[in-house]
């Protein structure tokens, strides 16, 4: 039979829409677009360029084959179905990884009515194709019903091209997905560590880490238990989600009558994506809070040998199902709660031991003027009593409290002499004393774990007024701490004794302070500065 000519129009309409599939897949792998925007877009090109009733995109999972996209008229039950092995023309295509054109499903033996009779449409001829990732089937592109012309080889070329290409899309996002999802598993589990590694009570520490994993693993609702050693049970510390409050009314005994007993006396980590075939789920808790559970992902806490507790993740959301990826990373979780009440006192440890090593390093720089010896020490005293004046937080303090005392580290790289010189100053010797906030702030630079205080250090001297160094910063453009050190460094300085001049007494300094507010100092600041001073001095 003589082949059949296209228009030349048609076939340069052919050409061009072949053309913007091509053009758009190729932008589509350097972007940031997700894995169903990237088919639904890539199906609708299909349907349009190829000039077919329907079509569709599979991807296969735990052997069997569901519709990831679904085009056409009455095409939308079928995203509510899978596809068993081998079965129908578009599973015997991904079971043998050939492409296949029927011009007449009825003349064909692997053909199945079944997704016929879903969705009420009538197929008459398919061409389908498999895609192939790294030499693994990962699933199929079929089209149904083509609007003019009967599938040809020159149409099954093309789509086999385009199933390359969107191959390559598919792992482009997959790749872009799986970092992201990475990062924010490392986001998360960096969160949980710089937690523990703050100065927050035990509660709050363990509701924190919990609610982190309630992110993490996208969950309904996760709890914390611990051992009671006298009775043999599991005590709620932690409860989140909507009925948290009622379930921590209740005990659970270390046995085998409930999943997190079971867990808790085997001490082995337990997925159970059905909880209504486990014999070990005890729906008891659930009725007397009206909270279903579904699925359910339980780790054991332990130190060393010992079983402390359990933690507990209830109903991925989107009934999606737990994995041993969610296992690992609540392993990982649980692993840092267990260590968290060691840590705890470890912390106070690291505390002390950071704070002398850095008072050390204050003496040694304080040593090069000995007019200036504890001068660090008291501001740092001034600057925490106006931060708990002003209600800072405990973790706040000991920030403020860090950065008080490294405030002047920066002076280590003045001139020797020039600290303790008499005379005034010249210009040169001004300028490298002014130099000193940006020298501090290159010093700590390297330190990442206290990057965070740097700005601090760096903007001590500058005014309120706009008038100061080494920015010309002013008002609240200005660091809130760096306002805070600002009056208790220059309270002090006036306080202290110099080599050009005997200290003023503390009424004088109040004073000029009073005299500077909303000039060289922030008003509200001064103003709650001398007030406390007063009031704890007996002024």
């Amino acid at each position: 039979m003589k082949k059949k000519i296209m228009d030349p129009e048609e076939e340069l309409a052919r050409a061009k829409g072949e053309l913007k599939i091509f053009h758009w897949l190729s932008r589509s792998c350097s972007s940031d677009v997700s894995m169903d925007e990237l088919l639904d877009k890539f199906t609708d090109l299909l349907l349009e360029v190829m000039k077919v009733e329907a079509g569709s995109i599979l991807l296969q999972r735990d052997s069997r084959l569901f519709f990831k996209v679904a085009k056409g008229k009455k095409a939308k039950p079928l995203k509510e179905t899978a596809v068993k092995h081998g079965e129908g023309i578009v599973g015997w295509v991904v079971k043998t990884g050939k492409s296949v054109i029927v011009r007449d499903v009825r003349k064909d033996r692997r053909f199945t009515t079944k997704f016929d009779e879903i969705t009420g449409f009538k197929t008459k001829s398919i061409l389908a194709v498999p895609l192939k990732m790294k030499g693994r089937i990962m699933g199929a592109i079929e089209i149904l019903n083509p609007a003019r012309e009967p599938f040809s080889g020159g149409s099954l070329e093309f789509l086999e091209s385009l199933a390359s290409q969107v191959v390559i899309a598919i792992e482009n996002v997959y790749l872009l997905e799986e970092t992201k999802e990475r990062f924010s598993e490392m986001n998360a589990l960096f969160d949980v560590s710089h937690i523990i590694t703050s100065s927050i009570a035990q509660e709050t520490l363990l509701n924190s880490i919990m609610r982190s994993a309630t992110n993490m693993l996208e969950v309904e609702a996760i709890s914390l238990l611990l051992v009671d050693g006298l009775t043999n049970e599991l005590v709620f510390k932690v409860a989140l989600g909507e009925k948290g409050r009622k379930i921590k009314e209740f005990r659970i005994p270390i046995d085998e009558t409930s999943i997190a007993g079971w867990v808790a006396k085997n001490g082995k980590p337990i997925i159970v994506n059905d909880v209504m075939e486990d014999t070990r789920f005890n729906p008891h808790y659930g009725q007397k809070v009206d909270f279903r559970t579904k699925s359910i992902l339980c780790v054991p806490l332990k130190i060393k040998d010992r079983i402390i507790g359990v933690a507990e993740a209830i109903n991925k959301k989107d009934d999606e199902r737990f994995d041993s990826r969610d296992q690992d990373l609540f392993a990982t979780v649980a692993n840092q709660i267990a260590m968290a009440s060691e840590n705890t006192k470890l912390n106070q440890d690291l505390e002390i031991m950071l704070f002398g090593t850095v008072a050390s390093l204050v003496t040694a720089i304080e040593a090069k003027d000995t007019y200036t010896k504890g001068h660090s020490e008291r501001v740092t005293e001034y600057a925490l009593m106006l931060g708990r004046a002003l209600k800072l937080s405990e973790d706040e303090l000991v920030i403020l409290r860090l950065s008080s005392l490294l405030h002047d580290i920066g002076k280590i790289g003045v001139m020797e002499g020039v600290l303790s010189k008499k005379d005034p100053l010249t210009e040169e010797e001004w300028k490298s004393i002014r130099q000193h906030p940006a020298t501090g702030a290159k010093i700590l630079e390297p330190v990442k774990q206290i990057s965070n205080i740097i700005p601090f250090i760096l903007h001590h001297h500058e005014r309120y007024d706009g008038k100061g160094y080494p920015d010309c910063m002013s008002g609240e453009g200005i660091p809130l701490f760096s306002r805070i050190i600002a009056i208790g460094d220059t309270f002090d300085a006036m306080t202290s004794d110099r080599p050009y001049r005997k200290g003023l007494s503390a009424q004088i300094a109040l004073g000029e302070i009073e005299k500077n507010r909303g000039t060289q100092f922030d008003p509200h600041l001064a103003e709650v500065f001398i007030q406390t001073y007063r009031g704890s001095n007996e002024l």
